[in-house]
């Protein structure tokens, strides 16, 4: 039986590490254009990594109580199940940012020659680097094996996001003008036919 403790850090080793080097090298390989800003804007990226490290403490916290309210099985299988959704969250992600390629920011960062994308996952949602993210966090805290870890982990990760979305929503409108808002108007947010 695998000690849970060992299947908490290995799934947050393996997530953390993995979305920060597929962001890293991303980043490393964009060359961008030359053309500056138009806007830019970076409480909502502070608000997303304050959220997290809260999110992170709180769940993990409440995962070493005792008694704990199982959310699948025992941690062995909560860990089975975690994986594959960390690893596809990790995946509509990379895709999201390799869809971008040079229009990739880890920020909100509109600039003059950026078009509306409207390819690979942006097909589907606005925001697919999001919808991978959360996955990944909800994938990531159902290794915990606690409703009120995952509920605490996930839904600040989701509140945080849900800032952000309006945020960069309103930015895009704002800069992007019609194109963005006819996008807007015929794709999710987040979530595929849903929101």
């Amino acid at each position: 039986m695998m000690n849970w403790r060992v299947g908490v850090w290995t799934v947050a080793g393996l997530t953390c590490a993995t979305w920060y080097g597929v962001e890293a090298a991303w980043m490393a390989r964009r060359r961008g254009s030359g053309s500056r800003p138009l806007a830019s804007e970076r409480r909502s990226t502070l608000v997303l990594l304050g959220m997290g490290v809260l999110g992170e403490a709180g769940a993990v916290a409440l995962a070493w109580r005792r008694p704990t309210v199982p959310l699948v099985g025992d941690r062995t299988t909560a860990a089975l199940v975690a994986l594959p959704a960390v690893w596809a969250g990790l995946a509509v992600r990379w895709w999201a940012v390799r869809t971008l390629g040079t229009h990739f920011r880890a920020t909100i960062d509109v600039r003059d020659d950026q078009p509306v994308i409207r390819t690979g996952p942006y097909r589907y949602v606005r925001h697919p680097s999001y919808t991978g993210g959360l996955l990944a966090v909800a994938g990531a805290a159902t290794v915990l094996n606690d409703v009120p870890a995952w509920l605490v982990l996930t839904g600040s990760t989701l509140a945080a996001l849900l800032y952000r979305i309006h945020t960069e929503d309103t930015i895009l409108i704002h800069h992007l003008g019609p194109d963005y808002t006819d996008y807007a108007a015929t794709t999710p947010r987040l979530i595929p036919r849903v929101w």
